[in-house]
């Protein structure tokens, strides 16, 4: 069973909003919607096979998250990427990923710590083999599961825009999949999974200085 394989049958039913925003999200952050360019919603829709219901859902969703823009009567505009402001965003993940790895590791549920340990195993192997589809799934995959298990829902709100930012400097910036962002990835929803509190906190400050490193180096300079 290959990656892709393995992270589709981890992943529960979603509902259909939840579903058009987890595609279009990825295809905004692999790049396969590109800057700039406008799409309709029917057309969107029919790329999905879903509803229109949906899929407005998830755009006005992703528009309250910077990814898209509303463009009058043609549909919505990815947005252009702005990353000038990227060590800013990352000021604001470290504490909240903090918070949010020891509530999740306080308040998961048992079935939910499985499958935490079985999306980091699947992350883990995806990045191995390279396959950036993959990666992205388990990637949306682990954070969801985090923010899930915390049960905060002021922590939910704060991050969801800083994970979607995230996911879409990183995919730009990383040329190929980097297997130690994998690794750090998993190894919060690891201590997450054994309900090690401490250890979650200190997983996701391993996570956050790797991930600000890859910044620095893709930016070439901090301010």
């Amino acid at each position: 069973m290959s990656a892709a394989e393995t992270t589709a049958r981890l992943r529960p039913a979603e509902p259909l909003g939840q579903r058009a925003y987890a595609e279009i999200e990825g295809m905004i952050v692999t790049g396969a919607l590109e800057p700039g360019a406008v799409i309709g919603q029917k057309a969107l829709a029919a790329l999905l096979g879903l509803g229109l219901t949906p899929v407005r859902e998830a755009m006005l969703r992703l528009e309250a998250y910077g990814l898209v823009e509303v463009v009058p009567r043609s549909g919505f505009r990815i947005s252009e990427a702005d990353f000038a402001q990227q060590f800013l965003l990352l000021e604001a993940r470290r504490e909240l990923e903090r918070g949010l790895a020891r509530a999740a590791a306080l308040r998961a549920r048992p079935e939910e710590r499985r499958r935490m340990r079985e999306v980091g195993e699947a992350h883990i192997a995806a990045a191995r083999t390279g396959d950036r589809h993959a990666v992205a799934h388990c990637d949306r995959e682990y954070k969801e599961l985090l923010v899930q298990a915390a049960r905060n829902p002021y922590l939910a709100r704060a991050i969801a825009p800083i994970h979607a930012l995230s996911r879409r400097f990183y995919f730009t910036h990383a040329g190929a999949v980097l297997p130690e962002v994998a690794q750090a990835c998993a190894g919060v929803v690891f201590a997450a999974s054994d309900g090690e509190v401490q250890a979650a906190a200190e997983a996701s400050d391993r996570l956050m200085d790797l991930i600000e490193a890859f910044s620095q180096a893709s930016l070439g300079r901090r301010p």
